[in-house]
């Protein structure tokens, strides 16, 4: 019976043939590159959010370090998702596709969401004159 089989039916002049799928290694590979791409891609972002924040010298400038983690901590949980999603798919020889339309146009948004938001609060930094809040050691007093 077709139902307990896991090879799904091939259509052939109106006759359903069983036929099995083999799962190329090159796709597992490929699932694993790509995860290990956006895993890169959000480590880039954490680092650099991380520089940013404690070398921040004023509450906003750490605000925008901090704004920039969050496209990387949503990378990391997409990449997760697609990886186990995809390697499921492989484990069951699923036919379907393995492409997700939205998920990098959805992850592009939020990053360019995040830039845009910290130049918007750098143009404010500029425009206010905000004082800074590093604290001098010989002194010990914030400058």
């Amino acid at each position: 019976n077709n139902k307990k089989s896991k090879t799904p039916p091939i259509s052939s002049g109106g006759i359903d043939v069983v036929a099995p799928v083999r799962a190329e290694p090159r796709a597992w590979l490929a699932n694993e590159r790509t995860f290990l791409s956006w895993m890169n891609a959000a480590s880039t972002l954490v680092v650099v959010s991380s520089g940013i924040t404690a070398a921040a010298d004023t509450p906003i400038i750490r605000l925008t370090g901090v704004m920039l983690a969050a496209p990387g901590v949503v990378f990391v949980a997409n990449a997760l998702m697609m990886y186990y999603l995809r390697r499921h798919q492989l484990d069951q020889r699923s036919v379907s596709s393995y492409a997700v339309r939205g998920g990098p146009l959805v992850l592009c948004l939020t990053a360019s969401l995040a830039v845009f938001l910290n130049l918007i609060l750098n143009l404010i930094r500029l425009a206010g004159g905000t004082k800074s809040d590093k604290f001098d050691f010989s002194t010990l007093t914030s400058t």
